[in-house]
């Protein structure tokens, strides 16, 4: 058998949204899920990733996805 063309792929699409939503179902796992905006130390120091410039970056250019502290 001959073929034409090259392979076609299949990309299956999974929605983010019901996999949040089991995440964040759980009260343990909410209260961890949420650390790093609930009870980050505003020290000056490196405690965890979000710390970094980069986040915080992050955090400036979208402010409407922060707690504000």
């Amino acid at each position: 058998m001959e073929k034409h063309g090259p392979s076609m792929k299949v990309v299956w699409y999974l929605s983010i949204i019901p996999r949040m939503k089991r995440l964040f179902a759980n009260p343990n796992d909410y209260k961890n899920l949420r650390w790093h905006v609930d009870e980050r130390k505003c020290d000056g120091m490196y405690h965890h990733p979000v710390d970094s410039i980069q986040w915080k970056k992050f955090d400036y250019e979208f402010p409407s996805l922060v707690k504000s502290q």
